[in-house]
């Protein structure tokens, strides 16, 4: 409370946030973004580094001063270690070797002049690295990069800073850990600086308490994986002309945990691998509301044959063609007077469809700007030999869509499926034959509204739809709070977004540790979806919102006694979504330091 009081005047609470921390008692740390205080957010412009590469000699910016020599030139691995020179003299290491993504601290003394802020068996991953150079400091970040046979989801940052003092800053997020599955073995990491040959390697010494130096080759080894202890700090390098003096440093940071609510995406979806497709002798219905649709299948459809004049339409292999219908059918945004219908089992609810793609893939589909049905988006070849055809009729005021026997591509098997459009409600029926191929390509099943949105994650349909799923017209996103990260002497800017219309503002409330995600029900609140994600209440701050967001920016006292301190916070606003007027954020915690 004494650490709060030190930058955060509390104000009085209103009853129901009261009666909320009042419930709550358990920590936990569930970190899934962050953010740090000690790193440079200009970091410039990627190098387009590969795995187990080594960079072209990138221009410093500057003469960099070390170790008694200067140098213009910097050449930069995906495994945390660089390389000075000047115009490549003396080179780089041959990147094909194993040297790169084996650390070994006595690789510091065989090259030339090296810098090493995390030499593991980094590589790439998602991220990629960047580098931006002014005319006094050349900083160097490996941007969401993994190690070597990371689980998906395990990236990390680290950043480098050159000075033209010759000052060295190794900076690490909270997520960087040494640990690497190349041979079988996890690896280990060094991090250090070194003249290079002729120098004579050292002992080790223990970066993060702060020691001075004697010897130009300067540097810690981690010897056993996920023992990397300097995750969330960063270190100073002074040079001493010979040796170095080490100061570690606490860097501010952000971590945010738990959800918010109320989300609801504006679509469905499931992805199925070949094989394992699960709907056959299924119906979908979806029922067309004001404002989106209800999906479900405890209605039991009929596929109607088609009629011998029925239109064949998208004859041929990855072919899209579009037709008339003669009612405007109601559709999210608006009504539409035309399908555009593709081979490969998707069907555009406008006259300029989208393509003919014969790979289902989530985040083209997500894309796409007009609403789609996409029955069973897969490689299909209406137009090989014994194939059935793809055909276009209306009956009775439902307008049909069939692929009956359409072969998979390269196959002499087809699939029978049917879509069903009631032109006077809007109301789309895909009804599958009993009997499915599960050959050729995978396939995906969706609705979407119109406009690019984003991925909710698929759905189980066959289990999902036994009860029923509601696909907005508008996609709604949780009500999500995010923060820079509070370093001594800035200002913490916590940004509520997605705050409902009828809100006028955001209330952010502060709390001293983590809590567990106590549901609204638990303490009488009727607000689905909505949880607790602090343990107290110590203060509050209200921020006006504009365009659904809303910023309270907190200044942090440059005074260093707050290093190491941590606040909680979660907003609510108000909504008309359920029966408590409330949405409640995600957690964030704030860690401060540099």
């Amino acid at each position: 409370m004494q650490f709060v009081a030190g930058f955060l005047n509390a104000s009085t609470t209103s009853a129901t946030m009261t009666k909320i921390s009042n419930s709550l008692a358990i920590v936990v740390l569930s970190a899934s973004a962050f953010a740090q205080g000690c790193y440079d957010p200009n970091i410039g412009s990627s190098i387009g580094i590969t795995q187990d590469s080594i960079s072209t000699p990138q221009p410093i910016g500057f003469a960099f001063p070390f170790a008694g020599a200067t140098y213009t030139d910097i050449s930069i691995s995906d495994h945390g270690i660089a390389f000075l020179s000047n115009a490549g003299v003396p080179a780089a290491p041959n990147p094909a070797a194993p040297f790169v993504y084996t650390p070994d601290p006595a690789g510091l003394v065989v090259n030339g002049p090296v810098l090493s802020p995390f030499w593991s068996d980094t590589i790439p991953g998602t991220g990629d690295i960047f580098i931006n150079s002014t005319a006094t400091e050349l900083t160097v970040t490996w941007q969401d990069v993994t190690y070597f046979g990371a689980p998906v989801g395990t990236d990390y940052t680290f950043q480098m800073k050159l000075s033209d003092n010759g000052q060295v800053q190794f900076f690490y997020d909270t997520r960087v850990t040494n640990n690497s599955t190349f041979g079988g073995v996890s690896d280990n990491g060094v991090i250090g600086v070194s003249p290079g040959a002729p120098a004579t390697l050292p002992a080790a010494v223990d970066l993060s308490t702060s020691p001075v130096t004697a010897d130009d080759t300067t540097f810690e080894l981690f010897a056993i994986a996920n023992t990397f202890d300097m995750a969330g700090t960063g270190i100073t390098m002074v040079p001493l002309s010979p040796g170095w003096f080490v100061t570690s440093l606490s860097c501010a940071s952000t971590e945010t945990y738990g959800t918010g609510c109320n989300s609801s995406p504006a679509h469905i979806y499931e992805i199925m691998a070949t094989g394992t497709f699960d709907l056959a002798g299924t119906t979908i219905t979806m029922l067309r509301t004001g404002n989106g649709y209800i999906a479900l299948d405890s209605i039991p459809g009929v596929f109607i044959t088609p009629s011998p004049t029925a239109q064949v339409v998208a004859l041929g292999d990855d072919v899209e063609e579009t037709v008339t219908l003669s009612a405007a059918l109601p559709i999210p945004g608006g009504a539409t007077t035309a399908l555009s219908v593709s081979s490969n089992g998707q069907i555009t609810l406008d006259a300029t469809g989208n393509g003919t793609a014969f790979t289902p893939d989530v985040p083209t589909w997500l894309a796409t700007s007009a609403p789609m049905v996409s029955p069973m988006w897969h490689d299909f070849q209406p137009d090989a030999a014994g194939s059935g055809t793809i055909s276009f009729e209306e009956v009775g005021g439902i307008a049909i869509v069939s692929w009956n026997n359409v072969f998979n591509w390269g196959q002499t098997t087809g699939e029978t499926f049917q879509v069903q459009f009631n032109l006077a409600t809007g109301d789309i029926t895909i009804v599958y034959d009993p009997i499915h191929n599960n050959v050729g390509t995978d396939y995906l099943v969706g609705l979407k509204a119109g406009g690019s949105q984003s991925d909710f994650g698929g759905n189980d349909l066959s289990a999902e739809l036994a009860a029923t799923v509601i696909v907005n017209d508008i996609e709604v996103q949780s009500l999500t709070l995010d923060s820079n990260a509070p370093a001594l002497g800035s200002n913490w800017d916590l940004t509520t977004t997605n705050i409902d219309p009828v809100s006028p503002i955001a209330i952010t409330f502060f709390g001293t540790a983590q809590g567990p995600g106590i549901p609204f029900s638990v303490i009488g609140l009727s607000a689905p979806g909505c949880s607790v994600w602090i343990n107290t209440v110590v203060g509050t701050a209200t921020a006006l919102a504009t365009a659904g967001a809303a910023t309270t920016s907190i200044p942090v006292p440059n005074n260093t006694a707050l290093i190491g301190g941590i606040l909680t916070a979660q907003s609510i606003c108000l909504t008309v979504q359920n029966p408590a007027n409330l949405l409640a954020s995600n957690g964030l915690q704030g860690n401060f330091g540099f």
